[in-house]
């Protein structure tokens, strides 16, 4: 089963941290069945009692006894999940599936790789570890570490709201390890940005970036010459969250110093 996350999980349960929000898990999950393939956004055709005769969504807790991790960056249920019976006649053939929070907000998504019609008196089955909520392998863009704290939502570990967070930066595309090759000496001191409303935006589409310009009051002045300077990592009290490449590298001479415009440092999601 691929996944997807919602521009409404990311923008109230992802983003707002770095605003100085956080966010409260929910308490409860709504896992519903669709009948066609999820589009980009998370929308599809929902089941219903009308054309799936006796069909009901499946709640589910917030709680590591019904979500468990397989590594860390895969989310499992723990348990078998049996839906209702298929009634007076069969179901159409099911495609897909939403998660939804307490308040039927789609926060994931994912397609069902063969879909399968349900017949009279028959009822679709969830063996453990059959419903995964992924976050793909990419760990030179995004780590272990973040990906945890992202999928313990879904165990109901509430997102902290941070107060703070650390941009470094390199000189090479992030390896598969994750090294962005970080700057040392030469003057060169990471970027402290303040969590909060001042310094950055509201979250935009499937993305948060920064409110304000970090100019030579925030950003070092290099002692010596730096071919180029095309990476960046953001970490939280020494932990490496994210990793990402600059659109146009950049490169100073002694005595320069970097800018950062407003709206030019992106998280996207």
């Amino acid at each position: 089963m691929a996944t997807g996350f919602t521009q409404y999980f990311l923008q109230n349960y992802v983003f707002p941290q770095f605003k100085g929000a956080g966010a409260t898990a929910p308490v409860s999950l709504i896992l519903e069945l669709t009948s066609t393939v999820p589009d980009a956004s998370g929308v599809a055709t929902v089941l219903t009692s009308g054309v799936a005769p006796g069909y009901a969504p499946l709640t589910i807790d917030c709680t590591p006894a019904e979500w468990e991790f397989i590594g860390s960056r895969t989310l499992a249920n723990k348990n078998i999940k049996l839906f209702p019976k298929a009634t007076t006649g069969s179901w159409p053939s099911i495609q897909g599936w939403q998660i939804k929070d307490d308040n039927s907000n789609i926060l994931v998504f994912g397609h069902i790789g063969n879909g399968r019609i349900i017949d009279q008196t028959q009822r679709f089955k969830i063996l453990p570890q059959g419903l995964k909520i992924r976050i793909p392998d990419v760990q030179k863009y995004v780590t272990d570490a973040f990906c945890n704290l992202v999928l313990g939502i879904f165990q109901g570990t509430n997102v902290p709201a941070l107060g703070s967070f650390q941009i470094d930066f390199g000189t090479q595309d992030p390896t598969t390890s994750g090294s962005i090759g970080k700057l040392t000496g030469a003057g060169y001191a990471p970027l402290i940005v303040a969590a909060n409303t001042t310094e950055m935006n509201d979250p935009a589409l499937r993305s948060i970036t920064n409110k304000i310009e970090f100019d030579h009051t925030r950003l070092w002045t290099t002692t010596e010459d730096i071919e180029s300077v095309v990476s960046a990592e953001l970490s939280v009290a020494g932990t490496a969250w994210l990793r990402g490449l600059f659109t146009t590298p950049i490169s100073l001479k002694a005595n320069d110093n970097a800018r950062i415009p407003a709206s030019a440092l992106v998280i996207r999601g």
